[in-house]
Formats: structure tokens, sequence, C-alpha cells
């Protein structure tokens, strides 16, 4: 053996290349006789070397008889030493070494002790602080620690930590002892559980790094005891050993020591949730050669887990997830079954996240593949397996499997192991998903409520910040507005707008996001088709975002361009722009162009493009677009769907025909429209309360007119008025029930001209008085429903009817608890629907036997159009009409007559005016009060009174029912030729004949001098004080009502005020159970067309009375005369028909007598006429209505009709 080559085995070690190990064994001569001392102490250490790397690289091998190579060679090495007595210590403590370590690698047996002994021998015999003693006392400390690894007995521990105290003094390698003897305390730890054991072990390696920081080695030994042991690492620790890492030079480890480093540096960056450099660490590690492929494959699942959780903590919905998927495939084979499980939740989600994004059929397919496949080795009972079943069913749901992709969501949100982001993901796409086909497929309404509570309630679990409430949010909204586009409650639609303009903002970087921008555009749409209002000006811009970022083969394309179809009809019907009805049909078209067969709302999407092109071919005299427009209503109406819709597309259809029998006609098709809207009515009038019915009704009894069968019309108009009531009882509020209410006016009277071609005076009585009143009416009915329902045998039902509180606001989502629109109402409703006749209007014979009570000689109903005309009920119950030409279309303009009316001409200086309102100033009908009084006796009053003076004698009293705005016109104040309506005539006024038999049945209560008075109650910065209505309160008091209470602000330093005068005063005059004849409010009366309250007084502190609480007020008994001495408080602030108004409202919660006014009255001139009119009430005892008539004609100057605003604005309503 060459001595040269001897020597530069010397240089060999654990990190030379295991082929270089390997040539040099092969060139040594095991045991050869020649062998001396130093080729067997080579071989030995050859061949341990080999057993080290082998046991530190992955892929290295190991010969079997190494171990006992390195034994024999050694032991026999360190023989011939101790022959030689008087040779170096040097070379034995060497061979020792390499015995020693032989004997603890192989460990057969008694090695280990064998080990101790030699080296325990050895350090006996070397002199104490030599060089060679501290060599064998840190090989003996090396051993014994081995030796306690594997048994774990004290004296061992004892003896390992003795011998690296005594070494620190004088061993050179101090980090090595530092290692050991923190790995010594952590090894008790994790055998015997003593934590104090595994903090001194931290606190050891610790102090050895802070010593010499340039040991990696220590860094190691420190992030294991981190990392590795059995106790949960705190944040202090974790922070330790990711800063002791990363000061660490890997470099100064061997090469397979470099691996444990990045491994171990990976994962306590991930446990510190520090993704970034999770993702750093691992890819060095994934990248460092000789990881082993399980280690690799941990690491790339680490990896696409710390992206995965980077992308959920930021919120970050645009993270590349190609590489995440890549990482997560290549990890899988490898991962144990513990990680696996994990993992295939996390490909499932990034798959499916994938699919969200690009769209892509392939995608979708591998998505579908993947969770099918991993779905079978997944527990049941997992939260991994209801993730990976939740994916799964989103594929389905994607290629329309509906009912299997609902039944696996079903599962998902009832396994309690679902995790709480998952189970509330599912509970979103499920309640989409249900309301959906519930919607468009089997129209089982049921099937909204389903979804509706499912949303719900997970929205109420679902804490604040996950971000799935955004989508649970937008499910309940998109769930309310198909419930509602089912039964019309607006509440429902209100609370879907609020929540969807509220979270337009959230996640904007959310690939989806297109969903929520799509549903507020349709919620804005419906919204103003419903109400009549303006489509706000960012709809069209929605949808145009929405367009761009959709994808190209997504279903909801179809469904933007439809809504961009129906913004611009909105558009055109309000600017009459041709180019707004030319671009309404062309995305009708697109609509056409992408609709899919067999996609659930293809049907729709037709439907809606038929509709859109029928009625801009009308606008656009295009009448191949209305013929094109019905025949694809026709072929859309052949399409199976659900029931409801059907009746709607079968609507579409015959309203198509009827367009086309109009300008275009071709042989049958007005038969086939008169057929085909039969069945839509009786489809959606089936339920009570069905959103639709009445227009469908209406359109119905259009198509019987044009057919020649008035009779017909005119008793299908009678039905639709009465699905209208429905749908107005259904309503939650006063605001929603007047919004449902508006049209039933104008329908009621074309279906009383109906009636009246057909010669059926008292069918077009019945017609006007079922679509009267009908908000005031409604509110009637409520009170009484809760008794309808017990009497059904409902009790729980009405008890929530009365309990169930009213919906807050749509921005309500974001608490925990958010109060949604509940279905009470309607399920309450189809309880009632025995109660038939709930609506109908009391006989003709009831209305003039109230006639005759209240000692009045007409009802006389008042109606503009071409031709004007009034119809009047005398008491005998004869209906008689009276054409009234001149009462021409310009009268039913509210705009214009209200103009008018307004135009007083500006108060003197320093008058008062009870009013906070500023009147209109556009021109209209006249140009001042003066004027349109003049012309209302030209028109109507002066025809009405001669007509009934040839068939009657003396003055009569009349009570009017005025149409739409002529609800505004002071008809009592007409006046021309030198005659006055007031002095001909006495004149009261009523919403409807309905209104009018209940006043009329109420009993009178006794005039006594009890009463309350309330005048000028001091509002606070409100508004101004009204001095005059004080001074008026308080003589009406002290001069009638002694006996009863005075609130407010006294004129009178004699009348001291028993309260500020607020508004459980009012109400409680109401309810009150002690008589109180007179109810009397001198005070600001404000009238308002927007916000919840239409019309309110103004009372002590600002706050309020409005006509919507009066009509929530229960009577608790027949109360009796209110006069109110305050502005417009007979004016409605949105619906003149439905004649909502702060007197109207007193009557509807028990009153028998209201006095109201017509516009802003100024102060002075009011105290003089109402102190006028309580003298006459009173003082004289004459009834009411003669009362203001006397008290009016009192402060009237005939010859002057420019102070008519003194006077004529107080009008009488009741007995």
């Amino acid at each position: 053996m060459d001595d040269d080559w001897l020597d530069e085995l010397d240089d060999l070690g654990i990190g030379t290349p295991p082929e270089v190990i390997d040539a040099a064994i092969a060139r040594m001569t095991p045991l050869a006789t020649d062998a001396d001392e130093w080729t067997l102490y080579h071989w030995a250490r050859l061949h341990l070397t080999r057993m080290i790397q082998a046991a530190m690289m992955p892929g290295r091998w190991s010969a079997p008889g190494d171990a006992d190579q390195a034994v024999g060679a050694g032991e026999a090495a360190l023989g011939m030493l101790r022959q030689d007595a008087d040779g170096e210590p040097g070379p034995e403590v060497a061979v020792l070494d390499i015995v020693a370590e032989a004997l603890t690698v192989r460990d057969a047996g008694s090695d280990l002790d064998r080990a101790i002994e030699l080296v325990g021998e050895a350090a006996r015999r070397f002199r104490p602080g030599s060089q060679e003693w501290a060599h064998a006392v840190n090989s003996l400390a090396h051993r014994h620690v081995a030796r306690y690894v594997k048994h774990h007995r004290a004296e061992d521990f004892d003896a390992a930590e003795q011998a690296l105290r005594t070494l620190f003094g004088v061993w050179g390698d101090r980090p090595s002892l530092w290692q050991r003897h923190g790995s010594l305390y952590e090894e008790r730890f994790r055998h015997a559980g003593d934590l104090r054991d595994h903090r001194r072990a931290l606190r050891i390696l610790r102090d050895g790094w802070d010593e010499d920081p340039s040991q990696p080695l220590l860094a190691l030994s420190f992030a294991d005891a981190v990392v590795n042991s059995p106790a949960e690492p705190g944040a202090d620790e974790l922070d330790a050993a990711a800063e002791i890492l990363s000061t660490a030079d890997v470099r100064e480890l061997p090469p397979p020591m470099r691996t444990q480093f990045h491994y171990l540096t990976m994962v306590v960056q991930f446990r510190r949730q520090q993704t970034e450099a999770t993702v750093r660490a691992a890819g060095r590690l994934i990248e460092q050669p000789g990881t082993e492929p399980d280690m690799r494959a941990e690491a790339r699942w680490i990896r696409a887990s710390a992206r995965l959780d980077h992308a959920s903590r930021a919120g970050d919905r645009t993270i590349d997830v190609d590489p995440i998927i890549a990482d997560l495939r290549a990890a899988l084979p490898f991962l144990n079954p513990g990680a696996r499980r994990v993992a295939d939740a996390q490909l499932a989600r990034t798959l499916a996240e994938r699919v969200r994004r690009t769209g892509e059929r392939a995608d979708a397919e591998a998505a579908e593949a993947f969770a099918a496949a991993a779905l079978p080795r997944l527990p049941r009972g997992s939260a991994e397996r209801a993730e990976v079943l939740y994916h799964l069913a989103f594929q389905l749901l994607r290629r329309l499997d509906t009912d299997r992709g609902i039944a696996m969501l079903r599962d998902v949100v009832t396994d309690p192991a679902a995790a709480p982001k998952v189970h509330a993901a599912a509970a979103a796409q499920l309640a989409t998903s249900i309301a959906w086909r519930g919607h468009h497929s089997d129209g089982a309404a049921g099937q909204l409520d389903e979804a509706i509570t499912l949303a719900r309630d997970a929205l109420r679990r679902t804490s604040r910040d996950d971000t799935n409430r955004v989508a649970l949010a937008a499910a309940v909204a998109n769930a309310l507005m198909l419930r509602f586009e089912t039964r019309g409650d607006l509440a429902d639609l209100r609370w879907g707008l609020d929540l969807l303009g509220d979270a337009r903002y959230e996640a904007p970087d959310d690939p989806n996001r297109y969903e929520l921008l799509l549903a507020l555009a349709q919620a804005q749409i419906m919204w103003a088709e419903i109400t009549g209002t303006a489509l706000p000006a960012d709809t069209p811009h929605l949808l145009i975002e929405t367009l761009r970022l959709i994808r190209p083969d997504d279903p909801a394309r179809v469904q933007t361009l439809r809504s961009l179809g129906a913004t611009y009809v909105l558009l055109a019907q309000r600017s009459n722009d041709r180019e707004h009805w030319e671009r309404a049909a062309g995305y009708a078209r697109e609509v056409v162009a992408g609709s899919l067969a067999g996609e659930p709302s293809s049907a729709m999407m037709r439907m809606s493009a038929g509709s859109t092109l029928v009625l801009a071919g009308r606008a656009l005299d295009r009448y191949d677009l209305v013929r094109e427009g019905a025949d694809l209503i026709a072929e859309t109406s052949r399409q199976p769907t659900g029931e409801l819709l059907r009746g709607r597309h079968l609507a579409q259809y015959g309203m198509g025909l009827v367009a086309l029998r109009q300008h275009a006609p071709q042989p049958g098709d007005l038969g086939r429209a008169v057929a085909a809207l039969r069945e839509a009515f009786d489809i959606a009038a089936a339920q009570p309360g069905q959103r639709g019915a009445a227009e469908i009704g209406m359109a119905l009894a259009a198509a019987l007119v044009i057919d020649g069968d008035p009779a017909a019309a005119a008793e299908t108009g009678r039905r639709a008025l009465r699905a209208r009531a429905w749908q107005v009882l259904l309503q939650s509020g006063t605001h929603d029930a007047m919004t449902t209410a508006r049209r039933s006016s104008p329908d009621a009277l074309a279906i009383a001209r109906a009636a009246l071609s057909a010669g059926d005076p008292a069918g077009a009585w019945l017609a006007l008085e079922t679509g009267r009143g009908l908000v005031l009416h409604a509110a009637t009915v409520a009170a009484t429903v809760p008794e309808l329902l017990r009497a059904a045998g409902r009790a729980e039902l009405a008890d929530q009817w009365g309990a169930d509180p009213s919906a807050g606001g749509g921005a309500d989502w974001r608490t925990g608890t958010p109060v949604m629109p509940s279905d009470a109402r309607f399920r309450a409703l189809r309880v009632l629907a025995r109660e038939a006749r709930l609506f109908d209007p009391p006989s003709v014979d009831r209305v003039g036997d109230a006639l005759r009570d209240m000692g009045a000689d007409a009802l006389v109903y008042l109606f503009p159009g071409e031709p004007g005309f009034a119809l009047l009920v005398e008491p005998g119950g004869a209906i008689g009409t009276v054409d009234l030409p001149g009462l021409t279309g310009d009268w039913a303009v509210p705009a214009a007559v209200q103009a008018a009316v307004a135009a007083r001409g500006e108060p003197a200086p320093g008058v008062r005016m009870r009013d906070l309102g500023a009147a209109p100033d556009d021109p209209g009908v006249g140009t001042t009060l003066a004027e349109v009084c003049r012309a209302a006796w030209d028109v109507a009053i002066r025809p009405l009174l001669d007509h009934w003076q040839q068939n009657h004698s003396g003055e009569p009293h009349l009570v009017l029912v005025p149409d739409g705005a002529l609800a505004t016109v002071p008809w009592h104040a007409a006046h021309g030729d030198g005659r006055w309506a007031i002095d001909e005539a006495a004149f009261s006024y009523i919403a409807s004949g309905r209104l009018l038999v209940d006043v009329a049945g109420r009993p009178m209560p006794e005039r006594t001098d009890v009463g309350l008075v309330i005048g000028d109650p001091d509002t606070g910065d409100t508004a101004p004080a009204l001095p005059n209505a004080g001074a008026e309160a308080s003589t009406i008091f002290r001069k009638h009502y002694a006996a009863g209470r005075f609130c407010g602000r006294s004129g009178d330093p004699a009348v001291i005020a028993a309260g500020p005068g607020l508004p459980g005063d009012v109400l409680g005059w109401l309810t009150a159970a002690e008589p109180a004849a007179v109810l009397h409010l001198a005070c600001h009366g404000v009238v308002r067309a927007d916000g919840p309250a239409s019309s309110y007084l103004l009372l002590a502190g600002g706050a309020q009375v409005s006509a919507e609480e009066l009509l929530r007020a229960a009577a608790g008994r027949s109360a009796g005369l209110v006069s109110l001495a305050a502005c417009t408080t007979h004016r409605a602030g949105r619906s003149y028909d439905e004649a909502v108004t702060l007197s109207t409202g007193f009557l509807v919660a028990g009153a028998t007598t209201a006095i109201g006014s017509l516009w802003p009255v100024p102060d002075r001139e009011t105290a003089r006429l109402m102190v006028a009119f309580h003298d006459n009430l009173a003082g004289a005892g004459l009834p009411p209505h003669v009362a203001l008539r006397e008290a009016q004609r009192s402060v009237r100057d005939p010859a002057d009709d420019t102070t008519l605003t003194h006077w004529a604005g107080f009008v009488h309503l009741g007995r």
C-alpha cells in the first residue's frame, strides 16, 4: 500500500463524494497480513464514513459488513498501538474515537457498553487535563448520550452531563458541547415530559449560539428543539428560531445537513405564518441536491399551502393558481395519509378556483374528475371530505346537473365536520341553486323561502371577517329578488337592493365580482320599473363593466345582455329616444343569439328578448320587430318550465299578439291572445298575492274590449283589481303599499269605462270602488287579520303577523343578526284566500244607507279623461253619470294641477305659514289658484249642479271622491258667472265609498267640553314658532273644551299647558277609553313625496306623527272630530288616489270627522277661521260640515277671489 496514498486519506470525510470513499475502500486490502495499525485505522475510518454517509445522504448505500469491518479493523489497530508502551498517545486516541464511534453506530448487543468501557478506560489512563484525556472524556460524553437516548437511564444522563460540564473548561470545540448538552435535556423532556427540561434545553442552545453564532449546527439543534418538540412552540420561540436560522451560514454545514437546515427553516416560517419566507425556504429545499423524494414532496405541499394561506389572508383572488396546482399534484403520491387528506381538499379547491377564472371546459373536466376520484378515499365525517364534496357539487352545477349538485350541497351544510368557510360557501351556493331551480324550473315558491332561510342562518353563523359573507349576502339578495318576482313584496326587493348597493365595493379583486354587479343592476332595474322612479345613472355602467369582466361562454353574459335591453327600454320609455329603442332591440337579438338550449334561464331570457322586441317595434313603428318578438315568445312559451313562469310566458305572448292585432293583424291573432291571457290570468290569480296577476288581468280586459266584449272585460278587470288588493295587503309598510297600488285608480277607471260602454253603471261603480283607497282599506283589513287567522286555526301565524318586525335595511347584512323580510304575510294570505270577499266594496245599497245616515245627498266620483265624467250614487242606491267634456286629460296630470293650486301668491313679509315644504313652481292648468277655481266651475261643478237642480230641489250635500290630481283642487271654492259652489251646495270629501260606509257606521261621540287641544308645540330648531296658532288653540280650548287638556305653548295666560304636545298625546287620544269628543291641532304640517313618511305633523321637540302611523293605530273606541289647523293635512305626498293624508289617516284610525287642508295655510287667517269653526261647532251646535262651510263663508270676500288661500284650503271629511 502506497504510504503517500494513505496520507491522502487523511483528507477524506463525511463531505467527501461517496464515489471517492468507495474507490478508496476498493483499493485497500482488508486486514492484510502485512497491514499495520495505520492501514487498519484508515480501513476502519473509511467503512465508518460510508456508514455515516448512508445515514445522512438519500440514495447513499452502505455495505452490510461496513460496521463489522470498522469495529474489527479499529480494535486490531488499537491493540497494536497499545503493545507499544513507548508510543505516543495521539494515535491511540484517534483510533479509539474510530472504534467507539463504530460501536455506537453499529449498536449491536453490548456495543454501547463496550464503547463506554473502552473510552472510560482510556480516560482513566490519561492525565486529567491533558489533550488526550479531554478527547477521551469528550468521546465518553458522546457514548453516554447515545446510551441515554437508547435506554433513558438516569446514570447515563448524569454521566453525560458531568462529562460535558467537565469539558467546558478544557475542550476547544465549545459549540459541540452546547449542542450536546442542550440536546441531552431535550431528549429527557421528550421521554419524561417535564417542560422544564425543554426550556432548559432551549436556553442552553441559545446560550451556545449567543457565544459563537458562527456554528450552524447550533442553529439546527435549536430549531429542531423548537419544531420537533412535543411541546407546542410559542411565538417567541419560533421567532428566535427564525432569527438564528436566518443568521446562520448554511455553507458551513456539510451538504447532507443543508437539507435539514432548509427543512427546519421552511417549517419554522410556515408555523410563523410567514408565507413568503416559507415559499422561499421551500424552494431552496426543493432545489437542494440530495433532498429525498418524500421531503421534496412535503416541501412542495408546504409551498402550495403557504401560497394558499397568503392569498386567503390577503384576500387576493388574483394569485396564480397553476404553480400551486403543479406543487400539489407532484406532492400527493408521497404524502402520508393525514397530509394527503389536506392536500386533496386543497387541490380540489384550487382546481375549482381555476375553473371560476377561466371557464374552460378542460379545466372544469379536470376539476370534476379529481374531486370525484378523491372523494372515496376521504373518510366520512372529515372536514376534507366535506370540502371536496362542495367543490364536486360546484362542478356538477356548472354543467347543469342541478339535482345531484343540490343533493351534495345539502350533505355539506348538514355535515358538522365542515369547516366554517366551507359551510358558508356551500350554504351560499345551495341557497342560490335552490332559489334558481325553484324560480326557473319547477316554480316551487317554497324553495325560495328555504333558500332565504338557509343563507340567512348561515350569514348569522359566519364570522364577520369571513370573505364568504359577501357571497352569502348576495345569495340572500338574489333569493329575495326572485321571491319578489314571484310574490311582489317590495320589502324583499328593497332589502336586496340595499344589501347589494352596500356590498358593491366588497372583494374588488374577486374574479367573480361581476355576479355582484349584475345582481345590483338587475335590482335597480326592477326598482325603477315597479316604483316608476328614475333609473340610477350608473346602471348602464354597471352592466358594461359586467360584460367586460365576464367570460364569453358564461351563462351570466346572456343575463347581462338581457338586463342591458331592459335598461334601454326604461330609458326609452322616459325619453322617447329612438336610439334607446334601437339599442334595446339590438341587445334583445344578442340575447337570442347567446341563449343556450337546456340552460335553466334560457326560456326566461328569450321571453324577455321577445317582449323587448315587441315594445321596441311598437315604439319605432316597426311591426316586423313586433311580429319577430311575438313569434319568439310563442316559441318560448312551449318550452317546459314551472307553472308560474309558464303563466308569465303566456301573458307576454298574449300581449305581443294584442300589439300586432292593433297594427299588423293576422287571422286568429286576437283569439290566440285572449286564450293565452286567460290561461295566464288563471295561473297568476290562483294564489292571492302573486305578483303580476293584476297586470295580466288588466291586459286580458283590454284584449276583451278590443274583442268587443266589454261586459267580460269589466268582470275580468274587477278580478284584476281584487288581485292587486291582495298585493297591497301583502306589503309590510304604507310606502310599499302605495307603490303597489299606484296603478289601481287608472286601471279602475279603464274598467269603469268598459262597464259603462256595456251599459252597466253599477259595474262601473263597482270597478271604481274596487280600485280606490286600497292602501287605506288594507290598513283596516290588516288590523282584522290576526282575528281571521285565529278563526282559521292558525294562531301561531296570527301571532307572527302582529309580532314579526319590519325588515331592517339591507346594510344589516354586516351585523351578526340581520333582520330580513319574512314570508309570514304571504303565508297568511294563503290562509285568508277563503275570505273571497275580503276586498270587495260594500254594496251600493249600503253606500246609499250611509249617505242617508250622514245626511248627504250624493257620493260623486270625478274623473278626468276623454271625455271626463262624474258618477253619482244617491241614498236610494241609484247610480247615474254626468258627462264632463271639459274635464280633460290635462286635469289628470298631478304636476300641472298641483302647480296651479300652489300659485297662491307670495305671503306678505312677516306672514308665517304652517308648512315647511316649498311649493312647486312649474306651469300647469291655469296660472293661479283663482284661475283653477274658475276653471273648476266651468268644467265640473256648474254642469254637476245644473244636472242636480234639474232633478232635485234644495241645496245638496255632495260628498266628492276626486280622482288622481283632482284631489288637490278645492271644488267647494269653484265659482263663475257670479255663482259660488259653496253657496249652492255643501261639500264634503272622502277617499272611497268603502271608507264612507265605515265612518257612517261609527256612533258620534256625545258633544262635551272635553277635548285635547295642542297649540304651537315647541319644535326646537326644526321649525319657527306659530304665535297665532298658540293664541288660536288657547282661545278654542278656553271657550269650548276647558274640561279637557291643553298641550303646547299657550297664547293666553289663563290657559296652562298640561304637556309639551307629543306624539303619544295624539295617538293616546285615538285609543283612550275615556270620552274626548274633539282633537284640535294647531301646528306645522309637512308633505313629502319621498321617504317613509308621506305627510306628518311636527310636534314638540321635532317629533313627528305621520299618516302611516295613524293607519297603524288601532282604534280603542269611536273617536270624535279631529281638526287639523296645519298645512297640507289633506294632501297626499305620493299617491293622490290612495289619499294617504293625515286627515284620512285619522278617519281610518277611528275618528268620525276630520278637517284638513289642501295647501300651506297662513298662520293668522287660519287662526281666525278655526276659531269661527269651533264657535259654530261647539257654540252653535252645527254639524261639522255646516260649521266649516259657514266659517269659510264668513271670512270669504265674494268680490275678491285672490283671498281664496285664506279659507278655501280646508275641507271636511267624514260625518
